[in-house]
């Protein structure tokens, strides 16, 4: 199976083609079948489950993963051996577990070249450090790190190009309270993007339309100077292109949440 290639990181679930068409098929990408493909299957007599399948296979697939978590059968397995076709299953679902790989594959296929260099985190903000060997980049950083700031990589820095356009990945905010009572929020947030004028929320990647945690802050009443939180919505939202975007926050008077009230941020990504 060494000469199995994994070159792009589209994804395909094979629902038209587990009923034998086959016009248009990527073949080329990694082949998910969910509960609905599945059952599909399971529904089959065992011979007709066969043919369909052994069909599916023989195409020169990359691999082949069942999702939420259903296990194939043995008839399924052995065509996946007769055929050299790696066969994976996982107990995520499918919309979650489709969102994961290809992130992961965007970034494992991106184009990448090594920079010598240090990169150091500085207020979320990624800072290459430059220059000949010996001119005390690795000292620079040091010094950024004494201050509170975060190593990424030294000496041999991996830049990936995960995307042709100018996109953003989160942001800092700091919630000022100016009232009496202190208020308490959690990490929970959506985000809307504004489109011919109208506000539309955008799903996340799990299909939802609102995070949910259940970490809890306190904005003290009087206090102007909260801590800034950073919130990085690439795993939930993906990357954010080029608009106008409004992230929405709620909080509380009572620890318990029984009374929330919106608070809100507008903000733009510039086109570069």
């Amino acid at each position: 199976m060494t000469d199995l290639v994994i070159a792009t990181p589209d994804i395909n679930r094979p629902a038209l083609q587990l009923t034998g068409y086959y016009e248009h098929f990527a073949n080329e990408r990694v082949q998910i079948i969910g509960y609905v493909e599945f059952t599909y299957l399971q529904h089959l007599e065992e011979s007709e489950r066969v043919r369909a399948f052994e069909e599916f296979v023989i195409r020169k697939i990359p691999c082949v993963i069942f999702t939420t978590k259903m296990i194939p059968g043995p008839e399924i397995l052995e065509l996946c051996n007769r055929y050299q076709v790696p066969a994976f299953a996982v107990d995520k679902s499918t919309s979650v577990f489709m969102a994961e790989i290809i992130r992961w594959l965007n970034v494992q296929l991106a184009p990448m070249i090594s920079i010598h260099g240090v990169l150091v985190d500085v207020f979320g903000e990624g800072v290459l450090i430059m220059g000949e060997s010996g001119i005390g980049k690795s000292e620079a950083a040091l010094e950024l790190i004494k201050r509170g700031h975060r190593l990424v990589a030294d000496d041999a820095v991996e830049i990936r190009k995960v995307s042709n356009d100018s996109l953003t990945t989160g942001l800092d905010y700091t919630l000022h309270n100016a009232g009496v009572s202190d208020v308490y929020y959690g990490q929970d947030y959506a985000l809307s993007r504004k489109e011919a004028g109208e506000w539309r929320e955008l799903p996340l990647r799990s299909g939802e339309l609102m995070l949910v945690n259940s970490i809890l802050y306190t904005a003290p009443s009087g206090k102007a100077d909260e801590p800034a939180k950073t919130i990085r919505w690439e795993d939930d939202y993906g990357r954010l292109s080029p608009g106008v975007y409004r992230l929405s926050k709620w909080v509380s008077t009572d620890e318990q949440s029984r009374h929330t009230y919106p608070v809100s941020v507008e903000f733009t990504i510039p086109e570069v």
